[in-house]
């Protein structure tokens, strides 16, 4: 009288059989049908000699899917377990009594037809329990399923043995071991002590029973023990100067404390050796350089002024911009009033300038003069260099050397000799028109025409008249020189060839 899951399953020429999920037996090698013609019998069998007496349900046939993962290891559980009992893949014939009749459940819907009217039950919908009443004092359900109790009397006890789900067609009073409730809200509003007027108390214990107990915002020394920490809008000290330290951000000797936004406690970290402490954007900061704020109404630069200075009036030693690295300066200046002609002396990373630079023709008043000699210990370089005594004819240039120039301008083979690189050219052209150009009054210039083809020059320089006293052919394969000398807008110039 126990039912058994029976499986006999077919994979090519195999078959296997499965008791409750558990292979039997395999026999290998089958190649003709089991089942010849159109009808299945199901039922109890005498005519072949092997009676079968008992109950048959759910009788399924499956083709091109396994109910069970196919082994033939005798012994071992090989199950694919279904979520349903009729979601089956590839079920042909599933026969399931109904109220009235044996029906085919599966997609195909086949004809069932009753031999000799064999008497079959209805199978039961779920595996619920029904009780009307529960007279006993406790009951013990050991099948998987639902258990529904109409009603539960005060001294009726469930237990659930293996996985059953307890459902009641009403709420359990807290009187009969429920909570009256039928949420963990709800349940847990029933079952703790009353909430009327107890806003804002916290639930507490005395070790047997609990109550609502109202938080105290004020403690003394009577009612107060311990340290109370910071994170409980304490100190966790219990002296003022420990307590300040643990409160305060500073965290390393020679931090500072100041006020930051809104007035807030804030750590400026110890600056390095040699730093100063100013103010940068309203707050303290470490620099390498002292600063200023800004005075001057005429120099858009700012920067600081010290010894005996005022950089208001820009007098003293003072720095522009001190931070822009390749481009700070500093500055030495004497004002004799808020005026930018006043003269000064700027150092800067590249050079040293005296300013202004507007050109002045007196030795006394110029942007440098010197009292006395200059020494010069390496080249003088300029644009111009003019000598000017301030009386006709009185100024000199005396050279203890040679007056040279750094070299000769190499024009390669080109016609365009520019005369400002040096006084002393040379080509590779040979003898043709030639454009000559930085050319001055007063200057005498010279050029080598090193061409190896003979042949006539003929020279032109915007802004001057070219007269020759002994131009003509060059030699061939040999150098020529040509003399250039300007006075006034008239360049002289003469010729020597075959060198």
């Amino acid at each position: 009288n126990t039912w058994n899951h029976i499986v006999l399953m077919r994979n090519g020429n195999d078959i296997s059989l499965f008791i409750n999920g558990i292979c039997r037996g395999t026999k290998t090698g089958i190649s003709a049908y089991l089942i010849g013609g159109s009808e299945i019998n199901s039922g109890p069998i005498i005519a072949g000699g092997n009676k079968y007496d008992g109950k048959i349900a759910n009788l399924r046939v499956v083709k091109g899917s396994n109910v069970y993962s196919f082994g033939t290891a005798v012994g071992t559980t090989y199950f694919n377990t279904p979520s349903s009992i009729g979601n089956i893949n590839g079920t042909q014939l599933l026969l399931a009594p109904t109220s009235a009749t044996i029906s085919d459940l599966s997609p195909n819907g086949l004809a069932v037809t009753k031999v000799n009217t064999p008497a079959y039950n209805t199978a039961p919908t779920s595996n619920n329990l029904t009780l009307d009443a529960l007279a006993t004092s406790s009951l013990t359900f050991t099948k998987d399923g639902n258990l529904t109790i109409p009603s539960l009397s005060s001294a009726g006890i469930v237990t659930n043995s293996v996985n059953g789900v307890l459902s009641t067609t009403s709420i359990i009073a807290i009187t009969n071991g429920g909570t009256g409730a039928t949420t963990a809200t709800g349940a847990f509003n029933a079952l703790a002590p009353s909430q009327t007027s107890n806003s804002g108390k916290y639930l507490s214990t005395d070790g047997t029973n609990t109550s609502w107990t109202t938080v105290s915002s004020v403690a003394d020394a009577a009612t107060l023990s311990g340290t109370i920490a910071i994170n409980k809008g304490g100190t966790g000290a219990t002296t003022k100067s420990t307590a300040f330290d643990a409160l305060s951000p500073m965290t390393t000797a020679g931090d500072l404390l100041y006020g930051g936004a809104s007035g807030t406690g804030t750590r400026l970290a110890r600056g390095a050796n040699g730093t100063v402490l100013t103010m940068e954007n309203n707050v303290p900061a470490w620099l390498t350089s002292i600063r200023a704020t800004a005075g001057s109404s005429y120099n858009a630069a700012v920067g600081f002024s010290f010894v005996g200075g005022d950089w208001a009036r820009n007098t003293g030693m003072f720095s522009d911009n001190p931070d822009s690295g390749g481009s700070a300066t500093l500055k030495f200046r004497i004002a004799t009033s808020n005026s930018t002609a006043d003269p000064y002396l700027e150092i800067s990373p590249s050079k040293v300038s005296v300013y202004p630079i507007t050109a002045s023709t007196s030795k006394t008043t110029g942007a440098l003069t010197v009292a006395g000699g200059l020494g010069v210990n390496g080249d003088i370089y300029a644009n111009k260099l003019i000598l000017n005594s301030g009386t006709p004819g009185g100024a000199s240039l005396e050279v203890n050397g040679a007056s040279t120039n750094t070299t000769a301008f190499d024009a390669a083979s080109g016609t365009s000799i520019d005369f400002t690189k040096s006084n002393l050219a040379y080509t590779s052209a040979s003898a043709g028109n030639f454009t000559l150009t930085g050319m001055k009054n007063g200057g005498t210039y010279t050029l080598a025409v090193q061409g190896a083809t003979s042949g006539t020059a003929a020279f032109t320089a915007a802004g001057f008249t070219l007269k020759s006293i002994n131009n003509a052919a060059t030699t061939a394969n040999k150098h020529t020189l040509y003399t250039f000398i300007v006075m006034g807008t008239t360049v002289y110039y003469s010729m020597m060839t075959g060198l």
